[in-house]
This record gives structure tokens, C-alpha cells and sequence, in this order.
């Protein structure tokens, strides 16, 4: 719709310029007649070009981007080339790259531009424009294959804007696994297979993609007997998915402790999970680390303790450096859990694992991690103590370790499913549900080096009418480099669920909250990427009606 709109500008533009008689003599001075955007508008699209009328013809051999420039409200200049329209009088600037979302540019024309009868301006002519707000888009289906359910979608993006997504779906027989990819030139392709076909029921995958655009795909899959963990890796040079490539040789009897991944920057990636061996008793976490140009390496236990009880939760983040942190659950006894982390490091390898949680409070549950690039790590999960559930955090540095346990909540309500994010200068991010006695709302809390988490924030609309809106559930989180933050989640209304969306910014804060999904039927767990440039992929399970299935549905913000 953007790029129809512009398409209107240039031609309105070039209408009104076409209108005017070109080269006509004139005794007035050199001047403006108009400009495109005009000045003070603040509704211009990223992917605008610049434009000036001038009252004469204008010396081609003057115009050049050090007499028509544009800058941004910082001073930064923007890169782009300059030509003369389609009429002599009129010059345009284009922009090698789209323009910055919502942000204030500056063009100027020196008095260095003449006429090509020699006359110049008085004085450099300025304007001022801002650029539009990215917003979200339409929601669409990724897949329409009707096998089947698919459910249980991951996202992820790249340093260039593209985006994967894999989720599980049934053929009508057997589950597996499914993936998809988005390009900025191309949108979305055609859902095709990546598991093992005919093999046996897969678990829920995981997703990670490096900046140049490789993905590892991670999940467990079994057949009558025993599971293992297999990966599959695309790569845009090779333009398709792997064959399925063991990553766990030992034989596990449970697929139902699903794996997880992270990459690098440099397209290493660290892969954990449970498994209990079929001779022995209890579990054990293992990791393996795949390494570019070679294969996934031996797998290896990184927790030292007796098998024990598991099954409650893992999670892995990996740094841009290559480091990472994993973290789990262990249970004893019922209402008896505690957190432990491993540390893994570049050129030594995995550390001894330790104990984060409070120990013998209650039974802990869904423990994320997230790490920024300096390696230190935020755990957060959800502690029930046999009363209420709460949610709790700890932060690790690779210089001093894991700190003192804390709740990030102080509500006396229950709260629940937390996540996590991280930015590159150490400030993190995390959401989670917080019962208001009645319903479930989605908070936010926001660290900051030296200072700390700060107070919690409702992110969604407040509640007008508890029996017409429900209870918020599942939230998930995404941060780009520079700080922007999107969340999503799961809400339910009048006998549905539906996805809501808020996003915040450094420089304002959290905005409004808002629906990207409203279909008549159930939308359910979201997930949410964000690339460098701001512009986010979100994606879900979507209940249709008429065929008693669901479909794996996204939207973007862009």
C-alpha cells in the first residue's frame, strides 16, 4: 500500500511539474516552487525519494549530493544519488537504503545548485519531514496443508530481514516437523517437510538463525521404541533443508523433552536437552555443539548429579561470542524443584553445573534464559511453593557467577510463564502473567545495568468487562539491537482466543496494546522475532472453522 502511495506521489508530482511550462524565461530570482515530501510532513514512507521545484530549468552540472543533500535530525548524512525528473526543473534524491522509521530528515539545497541561465538561490533552501511508524500488516496463512492439525509454531529472523518458521502437524497418521521461509524479496514460500518421513511422532521443534541467514532446526522424534534428537540446517547458498542429521546417538525412551538451540554470530550452535538412557533411571541434560563446514560434534552430559527427575523445563542462549548458558529443572519429590545452570565457554568447553533457584521453596517450573554479548545471562521462571506460583530471576556474569535469587513480582497473586530478552548493552526485558485475583494480565519489567529491574507494567488494555474479556496467557518476547521490544500473546475473549501485540521503544516507552489477529476462531501460542532493522514476525496456530483444523498463521510489523 506504501509503495502504491509513493507510486501516486512521484506521479502526482511529476503531473503538477508537467503543468508547469519548463525553461520559460523569468526575471524572478532563482527559487522553489515545491517539494515532495512537503515540508512538515509526518506521514512520509520509508522507501520515499526526494524531490524539488525549482521556478527555471536547472545546470545539471550543478546538481550533485553535496548541493542537494539529506540528513537526519542527529546530523548523520544519508547515503543516495541525485538526478534530474522527468522535467528540466525538477531534482531528485534517492536513498540508497530505506529511511530510518520515525525520524525527523532535513534536506537542504546549497546555493552552490544554479539555473542554466546562471541564476542561484539566495540562500540554502531548507524543509523538514518525518517518517511514518512501521504498523502491523494483515494476517495470513504460511500453510494450508489439511492433513491434519499444525501447532506449536517457532519464528526466527536474520540480519537481513528474511525469516524461518517450523512448527509440528499431523498428516492424519503421524506428526512431523514443517518449515517455511520469508524473503523481504519473495515473502513466503511454499510449508514443506523437514523431520523424517514414516519414522515415528515428533516432539515440538526449536529454531535458531545466524545473521548470514543459516537455520538449525532442532527436534526429538521416535519410532515404536526410542527417540532420538535430530537437527536439520538450511542454508541460503544451498537453498533447502538438510537430510535430518542425528545430533544425540545414545537411545532415549521419551521425546517429550523437547530440545533447544541458539547460534552465534559466526553460525556456531549450541544444542541441550533431557534424556533418560533406556537401561537407566532418571535424567540426564546433555548438549552437543555443531560448528559451520563440519557437523554437530559428540554429545555430552553437562550436569554432574545422580540421574534424577526432570521433564519441567530447559533452556539454552548463546551469545554473539559463542559462549552460552543452559538452564534446568531437577525435582526430587513432589513440591520439591530447584533450578541449575551450566556455563559453556569458548575453548574450554562446558563448566561444572550449579544450583540458581531458592532451594526447598516449591516446585519449579518453565525456566528461560537469555544472554546479552558481554555473556552475562537473565534466568527467569515460575516457582509454586504448595500456596501460590511467582515468578522469580537471577543474573549471571562470566566473571562472578549467578547472584542471589529474587522475585520479580511482588503481587500476592498468582503469576506465571515468564520470558526473557536481552540487548547487546545488558538491559533485559521480561513479561510474564500476573492474576489480578480474577483474571490473567500480561506485566513487563525492564533491567538496566547499575540500576536494576524496575517496577512491573500492565502492557495490555486494562479489562472494562470481565465477563466479555478473559484471562492473558503465554507471552513471548523479541528485542532488536537497538532496544525496540515486541511481545505477544494469547487472550481470551467472548469463547476465544486471540493474539494481541505491544511493542516498546526506548524513547517513548510501551505504546498501546493492539489485536493482529481476529479471526472468529481460536488463535493460540504465539511466538516472536524481531530483525536489526525493527521489523518483527509473528506467528501462530489458527483454529478454521470449516475444516475443524489448525493452520499456522503470521503477521508482520514492518
Amino acid at each position: 500500500m506504501r509503495q502504491c502511495w509513493l507510486a501516486c506521489l512521484v506521479l502526482g508530482c511529476v503531473l503538477v511539474c508537467l503543468g508547469c511550462p519548463a525553461g520559460e524565461s523569468s526575471e524572478e530570482p532563482f527559487a522553489v516552487l515545491q517539494t515532495s515530501p512537503a515540508d512538515l510532513d509526518v506521514t512520509v514512507p520509508l522507501e520515499t525519494v526526494v524531490q524539488v521545484q525549482f521556478n527555471a530549468d536547472i545546470d545539471p552540472e550543478t546538481l550533485s549530493t553535496t548541493t542537494f543533500t539529506l540528513s537526519a535530525l542527529e546530523g548523520a548524512q544519508v547515503q543516495g544519488t541525485v538526478s534530474l525528473g522527468m522535467v528540466p526543473d525538477v531534482a531528485v534524491f534517492t536513498p540508497n537504503e530505506p529511511l530510518e522509521l520515525i525520524t525527523e530528515y532535513t534536506a537542504t539545497i546549497t546555493t552552490g545548485l544554479a539555473s542554466k541561465d546562471g541564476g542561484v538561490l539566495e540562500e540554502p533552501f531548507t524543509w523538514s519531514f518525518e517518517t511514518l511508524d512501521a504498523e502491523w500488516g494483515v494476517p495470513e496463512l504460511i500453510e494450508e496443508n489439511n492433513f491434519g492439525p499444525a501447532r506449536f509454531p517457532q519464528v526466527a529472523t536474520d540480519a537481513e530481514g528474511n525469516a524461518f518458521a517450523v512448527w509440528q502437524q499431523s498428516d492424519g497418521l503421524n506428526l512431523n516437523i514443517w518449515a517455511n521461509r520469508y524473503t523481504r524479496s519473495d515473502l513466503w514460500g511454499d510449508a514443506e517437510v523437514i523431520g523424517l518421513p514414516d519414522v515415528g511422532p515428533v516432539g515440538l521443534p526449536q529454531l535458531a538463525v545466524d545473521p548470514s541467514g543459516v537455520a538449525h532446526a532442532i527436534w526429538a522424534q521416535s519410532d515404536a521404541e526410542v527417540a532420538h534428537v535430530y537437527a536439520s540446517r538450511y542454508a541460503p547458498s544451498e537453498g533447502d533443508w538438510s537430510a535430518p542429521e542425528l545430533v544425540q546417538t545414545n537411545e532415549i525412551t521419551e521425546a517429550r523433552n523437547d530440545p533447544q538451540i541458539g547460534v552465534d554470530a559466526e553460525g556456531n550452535a549450541i544444542a541441550v536437552w533431557i534424556q533418560r538412557d533406556i537401561e537407566g533411571f532418571g535424567n540426564v541434560v546433555w548438549a552437543n555443539r555443531y560448528t559451520p563446514g563440519g557437523r554437530w560434534g559428540e554429545a555430552e552430559p553437562i550436569e554432574a548429579g545422580e540421574p534424577i527427575l526432570h521433564g519441567l523445563g530447559i533452556d539454552v542462549a548463546v551469545s554473539p561470542n559463542g559462549n552460552a548458558v543452559a538452564v534446568w529443572t531437577r525435582s526430587e519429590a513432589v513440591l520439591k524443584g530447584e533450578l541449575w545452570s551450566n556455563r559453556y565457554t569458548v575453548g574450554s568447553g562446558w563448566g561444572a553445573d550449579e544450583i540458581i533457584g531458592v532451594e526447598g521453596l516449591g516446585v519449579v517450573q518453565a525456566p528461560r534464559v537469555a544472554i546479552d554479548a558481554n555473556g552475562n545471562a537473565h534466568a527467569v521462571w515460575q516457582l509454586f511453593d504448595g500456596m501460590t506460583q511467582d515468578v522469580w530471576t537471577n543474573r549471571s556474569t562470566p566473571t562472578e557467577g549467578w547472584g542471589e535469587a529474587q522475585r520479580l513480582e511482588a503481587d500476592p497473586n498468582p503469576a506465571g510463564a515468564p520470558a526473557i530478552a536481552t540487548e547487546a548493552s545488558g538491559t533485559a526485558h521480561a513479561v510474564w502473567w500476573q492474576s489480578d485475583g480474577t483474571l490473567q494480565n500480561i506485566w513487563a519489567s525492564r533491567y538496566t545495568p547499575g540500576g536494576g529491574w524496575g517496577a512491573p507494567q500492565l502492557i495490555e488494555q486494562p479489562i472494562e468487562d470481565p465477563e466479555a474479556e478473559g484471562s492473558a496467557d503465554r507471552p513471548q518476547i523479541a528485542v532488536d539491537p537497538n532496544g525496540n521490544v515486541f511481545v505477544v500473546w494469547q487472550q481470551r475473549d467472548i469463547g476465544r482466543f486471540n493474539i494481541w501485540s505491544n511493542r516498546y521503544a526506548p524513547e517513548t516507552g510501551w505504546a498501546a496494546a493492539e489485536l493482529i489477529e481476529q479471526e472468529t476462531f481460536f488463535g493460540s501460542g504465539p511466538q516472536i522475532a524481531v530483525d536489526p532493522n525493527r521489523h518483527a514476525h509473528a506467528v501462530w496456530a489458527q483454529a478454521v472453522e470449516s475444516l475443524g483444523l489448525t493452520h499456522i498463521a503470521t503477521n508482520r510489523f514492518e
